[in-house]
């Protein structure tokens, strides 16, 4: 299946494009997704999205489809869904001046490990 991301901000220009459609298996999560970004624009990626792992993304990235923040790897994804993936100027603030690092994967909650 396929799903619509859609890069707002200054990620549009890391990851070549505003827009990118993505290949999923049929029943595919947020998780997959996130694999698969990580897998086609790891080489443009910035560090500072990164934790010190450069392994996982860290808070400074969320997504949200429609109304809703995605926050769990499981979350199943629809054929055509779109996904807008953000970057937030504070929270990347924090996490490159923060000593202590914490694995969060595109808004996950605190604590909450996931490696991709």
């Amino acid at each position: 299946m396929k799903v619509r991301v859609q890069f707002q901000g200054i990620l549009s220009d890391w990851m070549g494009g505003p827009r990118a459609e993505v290949q999923l298996p049929d029943g595919g999560t947020f998780g997959e997704l996130l694999m698969e970004i990580k897998k086609s624009f790891n080489s443009t990626m910035p560090p500072q999205v990164r934790n010190k792992d450069q392994e996982t993304f860290n808070h400074a990235l969320w997504a949200m489809r429609e109304k809703e923040r995605l926050t769990e790897l499981t979350t199943p994804l629809k054929e055509g869904e779109e996904v807008q993936v953000f970057l937030s100027p504070a929270l990347l603030e924090a996490a490159e001046g923060a000593g202590k690092e914490k694995n969060f994967v595109f808004a996950l909650c605190p604590m909450r490990q996931a490696i991709l």
